[in-house]
């Protein structure tokens, strides 16, 4: 049996454990490890959060895909979550009936960081910390859009 300064548990013991649940969403923690690394103030930090942002979205447009697909046997299959990808853009729309691209104001913005992220994992650019921070900021608009648009916190 476990033993603690706080507790002593013999056999035949019984213990009251109170407990709080709360459940955080994958796409929110990543979000958060996000702000972390940028926070750490380290130059190839930057670059991984950018990442690990972009990651979070596609959690979440994933999740989205998933809701409104459940139980529709012939959908349209997109190749990645990545809306920054202009067919996923198009099957997502398509499966959502969200034309994201022309109701939101921060789409230029999770474009230009959507390319950032490109440019990051295939031509090795390194963010600059506002460069991350803005891609925090246009990530995070897209993460709480989704939220609010199909409930999925």
């Amino acid at each position: 049996m476990p033993d603690s300064q706080d507790a002593r548990f013999t056999e035949g013991s019984v213990a009251s454990v109170r407990m709080t649940l709360t459940v955080t969403r994958y796409h929110q923690q990543l979000l958060e490890l996000a702000g972390i690394l940028i926070n750490e103030e380290q130059r190839h930090r930057y670059s991984l959060a950018v990442i690990v942002a972009h990651m979070a979205c596609e959690m979440a447009v994933e999740r989205v895909v998933a809701e409104v697909t459940a139980g529709v046997s012939r959908s349209p299959k997109m190749h990645g979550y990545n809306l920054g990808n202009e067919t996923n853009l198009t099957i997502y729309t398509r499966l959502t009936g969200d034309e994201i691209q022309n109701r939101t104001s921060f789409w230029g913005k999770f474009e230009k960081s959507a390319n950032r992220r490109n440019n990051i994992v295939h031509n090795r650019l390194i963010p600059s910390p506002e460069e991350a921070a803005e891609s925090l900021v246009a990530t995070t608009a897209l993460i709480r859009y989704l939220e609010h648009r199909f409930g999925i916190g």
